[in-house]
Protein backbone atom coordinates (compact mmCIF):
# COMPACT_ATOMS: atom_id res chain seq x y z
CA UNK A 1 0.00 0.00 0.00
CA UNK A 2 1.09 3.33 -1.29
CA UNK A 3 2.78 5.80 1.88
CA UNK A 4 0.26 8.57 0.68
CA UNK A 5 -2.43 6.39 0.76
CA UNK A 6 -2.32 5.55 4.09
CA UNK A 7 -2.02 9.21 4.94
CA UNK A 8 -5.28 10.26 3.16
CA UNK A 9 -6.63 7.07 4.93
CA UNK A 10 -5.52 8.88 8.36
CA UNK A 11 -6.36 12.24 7.91
CA UNK A 12 -10.06 11.29 6.82
CA UNK A 13 -10.67 9.26 9.53
CA UNK A 14 -9.57 11.43 12.26
CA UNK A 15 -11.56 13.72 10.55
CA UNK A 16 -14.44 11.84 10.80
CA UNK A 17 -13.38 10.55 14.78
CA UNK A 18 -12.96 14.97 15.43
CA UNK A 19 -16.37 15.93 13.92
CA UNK A 20 -18.63 12.56 15.49
CA UNK A 21 -16.53 13.39 19.05
CA UNK A 22 -17.62 16.86 18.41
CA UNK A 23 -21.20 16.38 17.38
CA UNK A 24 -22.13 13.88 20.09
CA UNK A 25 -20.96 16.55 22.85
CA UNK A 26 -22.26 19.60 20.99
CA UNK A 27 -25.45 21.46 21.32
CA UNK A 28 -27.88 23.17 19.32
CA UNK A 29 -26.42 24.92 16.53
CA UNK A 30 -22.84 23.57 17.30
CA UNK A 31 -24.08 19.70 16.85
CA UNK A 32 -25.74 20.90 13.77
CA UNK A 33 -22.53 22.38 12.43
CA UNK A 34 -20.49 18.93 13.41
CA UNK A 35 -23.18 17.13 11.87
CA UNK A 36 -22.76 19.06 8.40
CA UNK A 37 -19.33 18.99 8.18
CA UNK A 38 -19.36 14.90 8.87
CA UNK A 39 -22.58 14.34 6.58
CA UNK A 40 -20.61 16.65 3.74
CA UNK A 41 -17.28 14.34 4.35
CA UNK A 42 -18.83 11.25 4.34
CA UNK A 43 -20.72 11.39 1.70
CA UNK A 44 -17.55 12.93 -0.35
CA UNK A 45 -15.75 9.37 0.19
CA UNK A 46 -18.65 7.14 -0.26
CA UNK A 47 -19.11 9.41 -3.62
CA UNK A 48 -15.11 9.44 -4.25
CA UNK A 49 -15.30 5.27 -3.65
CA UNK A 50 -18.41 4.90 -5.66
CA UNK A 51 -17.01 6.72 -8.42
CA UNK A 52 -13.76 4.90 -8.18
CA UNK A 53 -15.78 1.46 -7.95
CA UNK A 54 -18.01 2.54 -10.60
CA UNK A 55 -15.10 3.98 -13.29
CA UNK A 56 -17.00 6.27 -16.37
CA UNK A 57 -14.82 6.23 -19.53
CA UNK A 58 -14.65 9.58 -20.96
CA UNK A 59 -14.25 8.53 -25.04
CA UNK A 60 -12.32 11.65 -26.58
CA UNK A 61 -12.94 12.90 -30.03
CA UNK A 62 -11.03 10.03 -31.77
CA UNK A 63 -13.32 7.64 -29.85
CA UNK A 64 -10.80 6.61 -27.19
CA UNK A 65 -10.33 7.11 -23.55
CA UNK A 66 -9.36 10.71 -22.70
CA UNK A 67 -7.91 9.90 -19.54
CA UNK A 68 -9.65 12.86 -17.89
CA UNK A 69 -10.59 13.10 -14.51
CA UNK A 70 -14.37 12.14 -14.33
CA UNK A 71 -16.80 15.26 -12.99
CA UNK A 72 -18.49 13.05 -10.90
CA UNK A 73 -15.28 12.29 -8.78
CA UNK A 74 -14.27 16.24 -8.97
CA UNK A 75 -17.46 17.23 -7.19
CA UNK A 76 -17.20 14.47 -4.27
CA UNK A 77 -13.78 15.83 -3.77
CA UNK A 78 -15.13 19.03 -3.72
CA UNK A 79 -17.67 17.78 -1.00
CA UNK A 80 -15.34 15.31 1.36
CA UNK A 81 -12.73 18.59 1.23
CA UNK A 82 -15.46 20.91 2.00
CA UNK A 83 -16.62 19.29 4.60
CA UNK A 84 -12.68 18.52 6.40
CA UNK A 85 -12.01 22.43 5.77
CA UNK A 86 -14.99 22.45 7.66
CA UNK A 87 -14.30 20.51 10.50
CA UNK A 88 -10.53 22.09 10.83
CA UNK A 89 -11.94 25.15 10.84
CA UNK A 90 -14.50 23.82 13.61
CA UNK A 91 -11.26 23.07 15.78
CA UNK A 92 -9.46 25.96 15.55
CA UNK A 93 -12.46 27.80 16.36
CA UNK A 94 -12.71 25.27 19.93
CA UNK A 95 -9.07 25.48 20.38
CA UNK A 96 -9.00 29.25 20.26
CA UNK A 97 -11.98 29.71 22.20
CA UNK A 98 -10.11 27.06 25.14
CA UNK A 99 -6.96 29.73 24.52
CA UNK A 100 -8.92 32.12 25.84
CA UNK A 101 -10.25 31.46 28.84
Amino acid sequence: MDLSVVAVVLIVGAGLAAAGLAAWRGRGLARLYWLACLGLLGFGVAAMLLVMLVPVELPDADGGISGEMPKAFGVALLLAVTGLAGIVLGLAAALFRRLRR
